[in-house]
């Protein structure tokens, strides 16, 4: 569906941006694509062809799913997987000099970023924002994303409706900051590789 490879490809460009790293990086695009997971009961229902559990089952789940709410209750089940899979994290000396420097508090933040990073829970929870954030672009299902689900009232459910999810606008638009952040991320390695490369 161009909407997942949508979700995707934006799922991979800002875990470019936030240095997120290896296996981390899986975990964060199955967290993008969590709250799609429910659309596996809508196949199901096709099979089933029942308004039943159509009424009972799929649309109150693929419906919840997609809010603050659903994205925590998935992460939170999803996360138990991958416990204890996540290397551990590499603290990076820090210079005792000039300890209120600019470089020393930004490898101080990066030291702590990388430290929440390291929770599968995380990982997961901000790969679903980042879906709920682009479904909101896109012209609505059910009237919208209620994000404050069960909060259930017009003023809270929200689309911008400005890509259909079914056609590749979306891809379309993503592609260039897609391959920019591409090429910037694999020039990255490359000099990182370069210096290490130097020093050995």
């Amino acid at each position: 569906m161009p909407d997942w490879i949508a979700h995707f490809m934006l799922g991979t460009t800002i875990s470019f941006l936030l240095g997120i790293k290896r296996e981390k990086r899986v975990i964060f695009l199955i967290g993008n694509l969590l709250p799609d997971f429910a659309k596996i009961l809508v196949f199901i229902n096709y099979l089933l062809n029942s308004e039943f559990f159509y009424s009972i089952i799929v649309y109150p789940i693929n419906y919840a799913s997609h809010s603050i709410i659903g994205v925590i209750a998935l992460s939170s089940v999803i996360s138990i997987f991958f416990e204890n899979r996540l290397e551990p994290s590499i603290s990076e000396p820090l210079s005792n000099k000039n300890p209120n420097s600019k470089k020393r508090k930004y490898n101080d933040f990066k030291v702590k970023w990388q430290e929440k990073l390291r929770s599968p829970f995380v990982l997961l929870f901000l790969g679903g924002i980042l879906h709920l954030f682009l479904d909101t672009f896109m012209w609505p299902w059910a009237g919208g994303i209620n994000w404050l689900y069960p909060i259930d009232i017009a003023p809270l459910r929200w689309s911008f409706k400005l890509v259909w999810p079914a056609t590749f606008d979306a891809i379309i638009f993503l592609t260039p900051i897609f391959l920019i952040s591409l090429f910037l991320y694999s020039l990255n390695i490359y000099f990182k590789n370069k210096k290490h490369a130097a020093i050995m």
